[in-house]
């Protein structure tokens, strides 16, 4: 197996005297990038601070990705969104009638505000984004602008449609606002990273590859999402769907979990190390620094236990340059 390089997420502080210790912890452990989130209070509140710890990270010789942490309830991330409560129009609409969490991804206004996002992460100096875990609250929107959109290409209304033809819709949906945020950032100087959350099929999952102006392909197989089916997971789809992904040109990625792990299931990093050694993957990283001791919400039972199992097998595996 080449070569992996590591990474790890990073949202513990914005204040740069304690990122400057925890970078140092960062570079002796031998990790190689860093995503750090960017959410919509970091954009209006933490701009400079961010710019700041980017600038810090780059300098210390690390790649440093911009995740849009919660932004719009569209990406993954335990952070409120703004922009939804600002703009409500915007709000996804369940399928029996309820207002959905997160933002509508055909809606114009919301593309407005991604790229709007997108143009403050160029400004910042980050090298790439780290898109994660886009996602929908139904198995597609149903506002009057995905409702007309569905009209036009459908040739029928939502209310009447087959759930497969709507779960095509929903997938159908992501894609065109990934491409179009992909070629967007494309044109800033950004690379894309797009990591898709596993609880969906194969097939859509494998329909994420072919994307344009994808530039890696990464998969978050969290037990906390596959349960019982993670070995199954880690030994069918992944390489298939890798295999894919090389054919295409495209780095790969796999995310390990860092977080809400009892001291029993600490032993799942030992079968995640297992596992990838038939695996081709030019990525993996955890989420997140010191195993995210410092969100009580999600930590470990023993995030140091956790943590340290991570990194040891970094070195123990002859991965880390």
């Amino acid at each position: 197996m080449s070569k992996t390089r590591f990474g790890v997420s990073y949202f513990s502080t914005r204040d740069k005297r304690h990122f400057a210790e925890d970078l140092e912890e960062i570079k002796s452990a031998g990790f190689r990038y860093v995503v750090h989130t960017f959410s919509e209070r970091d954009l209006e509140f933490y701009r400079e601070s961010v710019k700041e710890l980017v600038s810090m990270t780059k300098d210390a010789g690390f790649l440093a990705l911009a995740d849009p942490w919660g932004v719009l309830r569209l990406f993954g991330g335990e952070e409120y969104s703004k922009w939804i409560y600002v703009y409500p129009e915007i709000r996804q609409k369940k399928l029996n009638g309820e207002e959905g969490y997160g933002a509508c991804p055909n809606n114009p206004k919301t593309i407005e505000l991604l790229e709007e996002w997108i143009d403050t992460v160029a400004d910042i100096g980050f090298d790439g984004i780290f898109w994660d875990e886009v996602h929908l609250d139904d198995i597609a929107c149903f506002c009057e602008v995905c409702n007309d959109l569905f009209i036009d290409e459908y040739g029928g209304r939502m209310d009447l449609a087959p759930s497969i033809i709507l779960r095509e819709f929903g997938a159908v949906s992501k894609q065109r606002l990934m491409e179009h945020l992909f070629s967007y950032a494309k044109r800033k100087g950004l690379s894309n990273t797009l990591c898709v959350l596993p609880n969906i099929s194969t097939e859509e999952l494998e329909s994420f590859i072919y994307l344009r102006d994808l530039d890696v392909f990464s998969l978050d197989p969290y037990p906390a999402v596959l349960g019982a089916n993670f070995i199954k997971f880690m030994e069918k789809q992944v390489p298939y769907l890798f295999n894919k992904a090389k054919k295409r040109g495209l780095e790969t990625e796999l995310w390990v979990q860092g977080f809400s792990l009892s001291e029993e299931e600490t032993s799942y990093i030992d079968s995640f190390f297992s596992l990838i050694k038939n695996i081709d993957v030019d990525r993996i990283a955890i989420w997140s620094f010191r195993a995210t001791e410092s969100m009580s919400y999600i930590r470990p039972e023993n995030p140091e236990k956790v943590w340290n199992k991570f990194l040891s097998y970094m070195r123990r595996d002859g991965r880390v340059d």
